[in-house]
């Protein structure tokens, strides 16, 4: 009995024990922690429309204890099960065990890029001027997507670039780019040009003013000009004929606003506030010219009002060979009822662009302004740094306390001393301080801009800048190590003469060019002026037995007593080649050095002397290939008192007066005699249109 009693209690444990077990081992099961995606799909890459293609991919659960295990396809699900668009980037995946459900992000890419591309419509603009920039308006491209759709879009649409670039002078075709398709829409290039007013050349007391805009051609505009500025174009023409001229202005006119945004703009009539030259020469604008304003007294502020742009015209401009300039000249005004009151009296307009219409004249635009960058250079250093302006090889000014930035880093100096023709000097220090600086994008970095569109008249010869140092054996120090050696700006070519900025740094205090800026100047050597012949059978009649003076201004410096004809020839030609004929007053406004410069430049050409077949006329013969070209005339001054005993009516041709000249490249060579006034002189005339 008792057996029985034991083995009956064995049982109900053991039947407890088995029921504890198993709810031990289901009290211990992990909770879900996280899901990864351990194999991405076989397929990432979709074009909108398409489905999203799971297999391949593989997604493990995680749980808490660190265990885990793969999942089958069925456990989980997805979120993208429709048609792709492209702006799906994640499908999300899901996997939910005992009530937990955690997610997971597969990355996706869909496209729906253009294969195919047409220009259905032209853009309505297909004429340009060189200069201009394309303008799209009117263009509609057909497009073909991934997916095989189609559609019609626009030049504004964001799958559309359009080249800027300003259009050539020949140029057919502009660029168009929809997607990675390229298209070429056709254009024709008229004579003329276009060109921005940011890239003319100001004169202004306040400097440059140039001001981004979304209103002006080429994103830009030149502004903020009082009176007494000047803004001027220079271009190259190859030949003399009539032009239009168009000026983009807007008014300037502020008569009210808030804090510079403009309320309203009051019109201005034209030639009240600026005048235009072209080669020197006054154009006559209308009083009914007028720039309108806009808006009105207490109305609301609109900064569109600075840009009413309106075309002004000007009609049958007489162009020459050669360069050409055209400046506009802000004048004093009676406009004085304005809301600032620095701007009473002062105002001028707004300038977008300049345009030159011809009909079969090759224009060419000339930008005269060089840069020259140098990098790493260190202009704003904590504390100063040792800076010195020198001209020749003496300190012009001490600096060396003193952060260079601001006015002082615009006033490096050229060093204009040892710069000569011919034994002159060949610069007057106001030709080449025309420069200013703009600081660089990245901390230590400047460039130079320097304007030589008043040296257009100088001398195409070669000359370099001294780049001496000072008697301290300085004279930049912009942190020593960190300067380049030399640094060459870019050149600019004006006529067949071109000009190059030069700065240069020694990698020493002792040796020379050490932060020197200097100008280069030289003709082209691939243009060629023939030589021609003045004066032929000028009739120059000299009559025998007489004597024969040779002057000078008006000083007898050479005679030959009782000469004959057949002494003509040498004696002429020994006159020219000793310059006694020319006495070259030259304008010192336009042209460079001294008189004898002059003429030295005169005498050192090649003349030859021909006798006519008479024995009484004679023929010069001048070569011109180096004459430069540059503006002098002769001054041929008439007889003085001081003349011998014979006087002068012993050389006295029988010809009144006679002119030969010849034209090349844009300037003019003419020989000059005038038997009344100057008494048998022969002078040389020498001209540029700029």
């Amino acid at each position: 009995m008792l057996r029985k009693r034991a083995v009956s209690a064995l049982l109900a444990i053991a039947m407890v024990l088995s029921c504890l077990i198993p709810l031990a081992a289901c009290g211990a099961s992990a909770e879900l922690s996280s899901i990864e995606i351990t194999t991405p799909p076989t397929k990432t890459e979709y074009v909108a429309g398409e489905k999203f293609d799971p297999a391949g991919m593989v997604v493990t659960a995680k749980y808490e204890d660190e265990t885990e295990k793969t999942l089958t396809a069925e456990d989980w699900t997805y979120d993208l099960t429709g048609e792709l668009k492209t702006s799906d980037r994640n499908v999300t995946v899901s996997y939910t065990e005992n009530e937990v459900t955690k997610t997971v992000r597969q990355r996706i890419t869909v496209t729906n890029d253009v294969v195919e591309a047409a220009i259905k419509t032209h853009a309505t603009k297909t004429e340009y001027l060189p200069g201009e920039v394309f303008d799209p308006t009117g263009m509609v491209i057909t497009v073909t997507y991934e997916d095989g759709s189609s559609e019609d879009i626009t030049a504004e649409d964001s799958a559309v670039t359009v080249d800027e670039t300003p259009i050539a002078e020949g140029q057919t075709s502009v660029e168009i780019k929809v997607g990675d398709v390229v298209l070429e829409e056709p254009i024709t290039t008229t004579a003329g040009i276009f060109v921005e007013a940011e890239d003319g050349i100001i004169d202004s007391g306040s400097g440059k003013e140039f001001n981004d805009s979304a209103d002006a051609t080429g994103g830009g505009y030149v502004g903020d000009m009082k009176s007494g500025d000047t803004l001027s174009f220079l271009f190259s023409a190859n030949k003399a004929g009539s032009a239009e001229i168009i000026f983009r202005l807007a008014s300037q006119y502020l008569k009210e606003d808030s804090n510079w945004t403009p309320i309203w703009m009051g019109d201005c009539q034209l030639n009240k506030i600026m005048t235009v030259e072209v080669n020197g020469v006054a154009q006559t604008i209308p009083d009914d010219v007028v720039l309108p304003g806009g808006g009105e007294e207490g109305g609301e502020p609109n900064a569109d009002l600075w840009f009413n742009w309106q075309d002004v015209v000007f009609g049958d401009i007489e162009l020459v060979a050669g360069i050409n300039v055209v400046s506009i000249t802000f004048i004093p005004h009676d406009y004085t009822d304005t809301s600032q009151a620095d701007f009473s009296g002062k105002f001028t307009a707004n300038i977008d662009n300049m345009t030159v219409m011809t009909s079969d004249i090759a224009i060419t635009p000339v930008t005269p302004e060089l840069s020259v960058k140098a990098e790493d250079v260190s202009v704003e250093e904590e504390g100063g740094v040792p800076y010195y302006v020198v001209e020749g090889s003496f300190t012009f000014a001490n600096h060396a306390d003193a952060t260079l930035e601001g006015a002082l880093l615009s006033a490096l100096a050229f060093d204009l001393q040892s710069i000569t023709n011919t034994g002159s000097r060949y610069f007057q220090s106001s030709d080449a301080w025309d420069f200013d600086y703009v600081k660089g994008d990245g901390a230590g970095t400047f460039t130079l801009r320097v304007d030589v569109s008043d040296l257009g008249d100088k001398t195409p010869d070669t000359y370099a800048s001294h780049f001496g140092r000072d008697e301290n054996g300085n004279i930049l120090d912009l942190n020593q190590d960190q300067v380049g050696d030399s640094v060459t700006g870019g050149s600019v070519k004006i006529g067949h003469i071109t000009y190059e900025v030069v700065y240069a740094a020694g990698s020493s205090a002792q040796e020379e060019c050490w932060g020197c800026v200097g100008l280069k100047v030289s003709s082209d050597a691939t243009v060629t002026l023939d030589a021609v012949t003045l004066g032929t059978d000028i009739g120059l009649e000299v009559r025998d037995g007489k004597v024969l003076y040779v002057v000078k201004g008006g000083s007898v410096e050479y005679t030959n007593d009782g000469y004959t004809d057949d002494e003509i020839e040498e004696v002429v030609e020994k006159a020219l080649k000793n310059y006694y004929y020319f006495d070259i007053q030259e304008n010192p406004n336009e042209t460079p050095g001294t008189t004898n410069q002059a003429w030295a430049i005169v005498r050192n050409n090649t003349h030859e002397v021909n006798l006519g077949e008479d024995g009484k006329t004679f023929e010069i013969v001048m070569d011109i290939t180096d004459v430069p070209a540059f503006t002098y005339t002769t001054h041929l001054k008439e007889q003085s008192a001081n003349t011998g005993s014979n006087g002068w009516n012993d050389f006295k041709p029988d010809i009144e007066t006679f002119t030969d000249s010849v034209e090349q490249n844009g300037v003019t060579y003419e020989l000059i005699y005038d038997k009344t006034t100057y008494w048998g002189c022969v002078g040389l005339k020498v001209s540029q249109a700029a």
